[in-house]
C-alpha cells in the first residue's frame, strides 16, 4: 500500500482524490517513498500550484532525492501533450527546480500521440470509471434485454436517439442539420441547450446564424423550437440532469446512437455519451473530435466499419466532418425498418464484444492495477525518461 500527500491548489477535486485512494489502495500519509498528488480540474492552474509547493525546501528534496513522486490528477479536459505553452512550461519547471522527467506526472482523462513535453503520463479516464460504478444496475438490466431483443426478432419504432443537453457548436450545427433534413420526425432527439435558460436566458437568432453561418427559415424554426425535448430523462431543460443517468428504453427503441461529446475541434476525449451505447449495445457515429474511433480501437473496442461509412472520423476540418457525419445519417435512415432491422442484428458479436470490453476495463481491479504499474515505474526509470501508458486496456 502506498502513502499518499494531497496537496492544496487552485480547482481542486475533493471527491475525485478520494475515489482515486479507493480504487487504487492508498492511503494518505508519509512513509519511506510516497505520492504527492494535485487533484484539479482545471490543467491552467497546475504550473502556478506545482511553484508554490516546490517553494517548501524539505519537500524539494524528497522530491529531488526520488523520496517522492508528483502526480497531477487532470479529473476533467486537459493534457500537456496538446497544449504547447503547458508542456514547454511544466519542461521549463523540471530544469529551474533540477528535477528529472519522472518527478512530475500527469493522470489526464485525455488520449492520443502527440507529445510537445516528456512529462510522463498516464492516460487515465476517471469520469468514464465514475460513469461504469454508477451505472451498475443498468449493466446487469441491458445484457438480458439485449439478448431477449434478438430472441424474439423485435423491432424498433425509431433509426436513432441523440440527446444533447449543454449549447454547443458542433451540436447546434448537428440539430439544425438534422431538422433541415425532416430527421428529427420519427426520431428520438432532443436539444435542451440547458445552460442558456437558466435565469430567464435564451438562445439568441444572431448567436445561431454566428455559429451555422447561414440565415434561412430553418434557423428561425430551429429558435422556435429550442429547448427541444424527447428524452423523459432530461425534460425539465432548466435544470439538466447528471450526466451518467441512462435512458434505457429510449436506446432499445432505437437502432442507433450520434454521440455527441463535449468537444468537435480538439483532440480525443471520449466522454459518457460514447459509453452509453456500449453498455445498451447500439452501434454509433461519434460527432467529436478527429480521430476518435482509433482512440476507441486503440483501447480494445471494436466499431462499425462495413455497416458504418467512418471516413468521417478522418476528415480533419470539422466542418467537413459534420458534413459527412449528416450523409451518412441520411443514408441510415433511407433504409426501410426491415432493412435497418436486419443491419442492427448482423452486427450482435461486434455489440456483444464492445459489451463485455467495457465490463473488463472499467473493472476497479483493472484501473487500479494500472495506476499501481505506472507509479512503480516512476520510482524506477532511468531520471532522462519518462512513463507513458496509454488507454490502451488490451492486455
Amino acid at each position: 500500500m502506498k502513502s499518499v500527500l494531497k496537496l492544496k491548489g487552485k480547482n481542486m477535486d475533493e471527491h475525485s482524490f478520494n475515489k482515486l485512494l479507493e480504487v487504487c489502495s492508498w492511503e494518505e500519509g508519509l512513509d519511506d517513498k510516497y505520492l504527492a498528488i494535485l487533484p484539479i480540474n482545471q490543467v491552467e492552474s497546475a504550473h502556478g500550484d506545482i511553484k508554490n509547493i516546490l517553494s517548501d525546501r524539505d519537500f524539494l528534496d524528497d522530491v529531488k532525492n526520488n523520496k517522492c513522486k508528483i502526480i497531477i490528477f487532470l479529473t476533467d479536459q486537459g493534457d500537456p501533450r496538446y497544449d504547447k505553452k503547458i508542456g514547454d512550461s511544466f519542461n521549463s519547471l523540471l530544469k529551474e527546480y533540477g528535477l528529472d522527467n519522472t518527478s512530475i506526472s500527469f493522470f489526464t482523462c485525455e488520449s492520443g500521440d502527440n507529445p510537445v513535453s516528456n512529462i510522463s503520463i498516464l492516460e487515465y479516464n476517471f469520469p468514464l470509471t465514475e460513469f461504469y460504478t454508477s451505472n451498475l444496475d443498468t449493466l446487469n438490466l441491458t445484457e438480458p434485454i439485449f439478448q431477449y431483443v434478438l430472441s424474439k426478432r423485435h423491432k424498433r419504432q425509431y433509426y436513432f436517439c441523440c440527446f444533447n443537453g449543454t449549447f454547443k457548436n458542433h451540436r447546434t450545427i448537428l440539430f439544425y442539420n438534422l431538422l433541415k433534413n425532416n430527421l428529427l420526425e420519427n426520431n428520438l432527439c432532443s436539444y435542451t441547450s440547458y445552460d442558456k435558460y437558466e435565469d430567464g436566458g435564451e438562445v439568441k437568432r444572431e448567436e445561431l446564424v454566428d455559429v451555422l453561418r447561414v440565415d434561412d427559415k430553418y434557423v428561425d424554426k430551429m429558435l422556435d423550437m429550442l429547448p427541444y425535448c424527447t428524452d423523459s430523462i432530461l425534460e425539465d431543460a432548466n435544470s439538466g440532469v447528471h450526466t451518467y443517468d441512462i435512458n434505457v428504453m429510449a436506446h432499445f427503441s432505437s437502432y442507433f446512437n450520434i454521440c455527441t461529446g463535449s468537444g468537435f475541434e480538439g483532440f480525443p476525449y471520449l466522454d459518457d455519451k460514447t459509453y452509453k451505447p456500449i453498455l445498451t449495445f447500439q452501434p454509433f457515429i461519434i460527432v467529436g473530435e478527429y480521430r476518435s474511433l482509433d482512440v476507441l480501437r486503440k483501447c480494445g473496442f471494436k466499431t462499425f466499419d462495413g455497416w458504418i461509412d467512418e471516413s468521417y472520423d478522418k476528415e480533419r476540418d470539422y466542418r467537413k466532418r459534420l458534413d459527412l457525419i449528416v450523409n451518412e445519417i441520411n443514408k441510415l435512415c433511407s433504409m426501410s425498418i426491415t432493412e435497418i432491422d436486419e443491419w442492427y442484428k448482423s452486427m450482435d458479436k461486434v455489440l456483444i464484444h464492445n459489451f463485455n470490453h467495457m465490463k473488463k476495463i472499467f473493472d476497479s481491479r483493472v484501473q487500479g492495477k494500472r495506476i499501481n504499474i505506472f507509479v512503480d515505474n516512476l520510482f524506477i526509470v532511468n531520471k532522462n525518461s519518462y512513463v507513458k501508458i496509454h488507454e490502451g486496456y488490451n492486455e
